[in-house]
């Protein structure tokens, strides 16, 4: 619940700002944190776009992951990002 209440907030700020027209700056400790993570991975022998791994992943988290999960969804939640894992190759 805290969660939702925190990205709540953080969409509504965004909003706001857009809103007034104001420029959306992204706390640059977190996107270089992200290139970081990015960096180390590449894909192995083409298995998958880096847009397919973010789709496959999304649709994962949404389906077996949410609101709505049980202790075998998560399950097969963590199989499904670990045979994702083994098609990633880490540099």
């Amino acid at each position: 619940m805290t969660a939702c209440v925190v990205t709540a907030k953080k969409v509504a700020e965004n909003v706001l700002a857009h809103v007034k027209g104001e420029p959306q700056s992204v706390d640059e400790s977190v996107g270089e944190g992200i290139k970081e993570v990015l960096k180390r991975y590449k894909l192995r022998d083409g298995k998958y776009s880096p847009s397919e791994v973010r789709d496959r992943v999304r649709g994962m988290m949404w389906s077996k992951v949410g609101i709505i999960r049980s202790e075998e969804s998560l399950r097969e939640g963590i199989e499904e990002l670990l045979e994702i894992h083994g098609n990633l190759e880490i540099i």
